[in-house]
Order: structure tokens, then sequence, then C-alpha cells
């Protein structure tokens, strides 16, 4: 009796050790697998990017190591993969598709030896141009449409060549005029691509108005050419002009003002613009550039300074 509860004591134990071990193997924590050896992410190519227009050199850039240039204050425009602007080289940086806008300054001088051409008499005078224009570029060509206003301030003696040799007027103006003109320039690249030479030509139409003053005139015996001196009615000469100069042919006298071609006079109302031109354009930041001009117009040589800003 006393070994069988022995025995059962033994078994009742035995029961409890397994079950403890069964539990300590249970809350016991799993092996750790092996680490495996550190691999590095493989490189992901830069996205392609566009060259802003007519702007942004490379060396406003840093190169990173891929080749592609890091982007300017601003900021690149991101252009679909295997597109034309994604694939274009630093040669074409300056010279893709673009718009500025900016002032203009414009200087042209009417010389005499011009007026000749078709008249007696005259003088040289300068006229300056003020306005703004718009550039709109392509690669190498650009057209620059402008909207500009001009000032023309004039005294001379002036005769037709047609007219007698007694014909003389002296002519009084201050006439102004409103330019709408379109440039087109072609390029070509000098200096690392900073700065250009360009040629072309440029067209459009003025609308003049302001006062043009006619008067009759006479020697005034120094080897001038004066104005009459008008009668009291300021449609006559006074007396003791000289009439073969100053007669009654007409009454242009005393401050006699020209009315335009819409009123039967012969002002001019409509001015055509003509020009070949050359200059220098000049890259001075990313989205700023200035343009020297030299041209000759219909009416004489015009000198010209731009500036004008990316947009």
């Amino acid at each position: 009796m006393r070994h069988m509860r022995l025995a059962q004591a033994i078994a009742v134990a035995a029961t409890g050790l397994t079950l403890s071990a069964s539990a300590l193997a249970q809350s016991a924590p799993p092996a750790a697998a092996p680490y495996a050896p550190y691999a590095a992410p493989a490189p992901v190519a830069p996205a392609p990017y566009a060259y802003p227009p007519a702007g942004y050199a490379p060396s406003y850039g840093a190169a990173t190591p891929a080749g592609a240039y890091g982007a300017p204050p601003g900021g690149w425009r991101a252009q679909p993969a295997g597109s034309a602007a994604a694939a274009a080289g630093p040669a074409e940086v300056e010279r893709t598709t673009g718009t500025y806008v900016g002032p203009r300054f414009r200087w042209m001088i009417v010389p005499q030896f011009v007026q000749n051409v078709f008249a007696d008499g005259g003088t040289s005078f300068g006229a300056p141009m003020i306005g703004a224009e718009v550039a709109l570029r392509h690669k190498t060509f650009e057209y620059v449409f402008a909207l500009s206003y001009a000032s023309y301030v004039y005294q001379a003696p002036f005769k037709s060549k047609s007219d007698g040799d007694l014909a003389w007027e002296y002519v009084d103006a201050n006439l102004k005029t409103l330019w709408a003109t379109t440039d087109f320039f072609w390029a070509a690249p000098l200096a690392g691509e900073r700065v250009e030479f360009l040629y072309g030509l440029g067209l459009g139409m003025g609308v003049m108005f302001g006062r043009l003053g006619r008067e009759q005139a006479k020697p005034d015996g120094a080897g001038g050419i004066v104005a009459c001196t008008a009668d009291a009615s300021g449609s006559g000469p006074a007396a003791g002009e000289p009439k073969n100069y100053c007669d009654r042919s007409n009454s242009r006298y005393g401050g006699y003002e020209e009315p335009s071609w819409f009123s039967g006079g012969q002002r001019p109302v409509f001015l055509p613009w003509l020009a070949v031109q050359t200059g220098l354009r000049f890259q001075i930041a990313p989205r700023v550039v200035t343009r020297l001009d030299l041209g000759w117009s219909l009416y004489g040589p015009v000198f010209g300074l731009s500036g004008a800003f990316g947009t």
C-alpha cells in the first residue's frame, strides 16, 4: 500500500514537471534569424529637366554626379523623358523658347542729307523714342513687338525741289509719333553663349500728331533764311517785306499751322517704318537680358538700348 502511494506521488510529480517544461518552452522567445548582409539601393537617375526660356545656363547650377544640373533660383521646369527640351545640351540653354518684357529707348538721327534727297534746306536733328517691348524667342530667332513714343522738334528753312528759288518757307515743327513696330532678329553666339550678335530688320507704322508750323520766308542778308513778318491780320506780309519772297500766294504768315491730311492739309498722319538692324544681346542673369541696337531706318541711323526680364 505504501508502495502504491509512492508510485502515485512520483507519477504526479513527473506530470507537473512535464507541464512546467511545456509552459516554459511556450513562453521563451523564438530564436533570432541571422542578419542578411546590407545591400545599397540602386541609384535612381534624376528626372530630365528642361532649360527654361532663353534663360538658365548650366553654370548657374551645381553639376550632380549623374550629370543633371542643379536648379537655380526659381527652379527648372520638368519635361517628359525623351523630350526635345530635356535632351537640349548646354549650347541650347540660352536660346530655347522664351518671352521677355521690358523697356526700350531709341535715338534716331534725321540727317540733312537725307532730307535733301527730296527738298532743299533743312537741318539735321535727333528724335528720342521711348517705349516698351515684348520679345518672343525661339532658339536663334527672336520677334520683338514694341510700342514707342517719339518726339520731333525741328526749325529750319525748307522748300521742295520742285518749287522755284523764291519759294522758301520757314518750318517750326513740334511733332509726335506713336510707333507700332516689329523687329526680326537672328542671333549668332559670341563669347561662350553669353553674348550674341544680332542682325535683322524692323517693320512698322506710326501715327503722327502735333504742330507743323509753316511761314513764307526771305533771305536775312547774312546768308540765312528767316520767316517773313506778318501784317496785323496775321494772314499776309507786312508792309516793306520783299514781295518776290513774301507774296500773297498763300496765307502762311504769323504762326500758320499746317492741317493734317484728314483736314485737307499736308501734315502727314501715317508714317512707315523700315529699318535694317544689328546689335549685341547680353545675358547678364538667368532671366535678365540687355540689348544694344544699331540700325538704319528710312529716316536715318537709329541707336538703341533695351532691357528685358524673362517671364
